[in-house]
């Protein structure tokens, strides 16, 4: 009996039930509607009227107002005129002036031929010859020795200078020109390195030399013969000696007393003269060219200066004032200037200066050492 149960009917019901059709309705909504109007809207037509409106039109009138003439005028108006008087006016004569002011005229006027001198302007001291006032400056012996202490022969044709080209200083000549070089002595000393001069008739030379050991002063004939000794004094140094212009006495320094004193004696060494004897140190001595005055250096004041006094030692001036140190006077042939060397401007120079007071100038001008002037004689 169990197997034949029949409970399987009643689930039957349950699918029939109608429930879909509520959820039908919410589809249908009508919310689309809205958002289609606001596109539709008439926003656009408002930004279009803007760049419609005239405001092109007020940029162009100006550009066509007349301003652009009133600059047209000014151009034509005459103020280039009073630009063009000024550079016709005389303000360019006054500068012209300066540089032809008359300081150049003072050493243009210079008397004599020329001013022989040593300058080292070679690497080696070397004799030069330039104008009175400074140009034309020439190298006259230009040899790879030491040439100094040039002297002048009273025609002014001839210097006697001194060089070591053949080993030790001996005293040569040679025309104005540096030609025709002549040696005139020849001894194992050194002849002239500390002054020679010629005699006013020009048949000898005095000089310095230390052949006999101390420095002495000697005289020659101009061939270099008949050596004699003038001072022969052992026991001092006798050197630069300086003949005067009547050639009868000679000039020359001397440390006999301590200190270098300026003396003077007859040609033949006779009847010395102390002419300065004072406690400083006087030297170069160079007479005048009438034999009146004797020019010197003295270290009276500290440094050297020029000086020039009577023959017999009287009346002394001094010619220069400079902190540096003046030597070497010479004469110039009318006996109103003086030449000399000098240490002012840096390295040594040959300078003049007038006996009226007159400012010195500066006549070698050379980056070199330029010294021991001598003057020409007079045409």
């Amino acid at each position: 009996d169990p197997p034949v149960d029949p409970p399987v009917d009643p689930p039957v019901d349950p699918p029939v039930d109608p429930p879909v059709d509520p959820p039908v309705d919410p589809p249908v909504d009508p919310p689309v509607d809205p958002p289609v109007d606001p596109p539709v809207d008439p926003p656009v037509d408002p930004p279009v009227d803007p760049p419609v409106d005239p405001p092109v039109d007020p940029p162009v009138d100006p550009p066509v107002d007349p301003p652009i003439d009133p600059p047209v005028d000014p151009p034509v108006d005459p103020p280039v005129d009073p630009p063009v008087d000024p550079p016709v006016d005389p303000p360019v004569d006054p500068p012209v002036d300066p540089p032809v002011d008359p300081p150049v005229d003072p050493p243009i006027d210079l008397p004599g031929r020329a001013i022989a001198f040593v300058s080292n302007r070679g690497a080696d001291g070397e004799i030069y010859a330039m104008d009175p006032d400074g140009g034309e400056q020439v190298n006259l012996t230009n040899s790879p020795t030491s040439d100094w202490s040039p002297t002048w022969s009273p025609d002014g044709r001839r210097i006697a200078f001194v060089s070591d080209r053949d080993g030790d200083f001996e005293i040569y000549a040679m025309d104005a020109d540096g030609a025709n070089v002549q040696r005139l002595t020849n001894s194992p000393g050194d002849d002239g390195v500390f002054g020679l001069t010629w005699s006013p008739d020009g048949d000898r030379i005095a000089f310095t030399s230390d052949r006999n050991g101390d420095a002495e002063v000697y005289v020659m004939d101009v061939d270099g013969g008949n050596v004699v000794n003038l001072t022969d004094d052992d026991l001092s140094s006798d050197r630069f000696p300086n003949w005067s212009p009547d050639g009868s006495r000679i000039a020359f320094e001397s440390n006999r007393i301590g200190d270098f004193e300026i003396y003077m004696m007859d040609v033949d060494g006779s009847n010395v003269v102390n002419l300065t004897d004072d406690l400083a140190n006087d030297r170069f001595p160079n007479w005048s060219p009438d034999g009146s005055r004797i020019a010197f250096a003295s270290d009276r004041r500290g440094d050297f200066e020029i000086y020039f006094m009577e023959v017999d030692g009287g009346d002394v001036t001094r010619l220069t004032d400079n902190p540096a140190d003046d030597r070497r006077p010479t004469w110039s042939p009318d006996g109103n200037w003086v030449g000399f060397e000098t240490d002012r401007d840096g390295n040594s120079e040959i300078y003049a200066v007038g006996l009226d007071g007159a400012e010195p100038i500066n006549l070698s001008n050379d980056a070199a050492i330029d010294w021991a002037p001598a003057w020409s004689p007079a045409p």
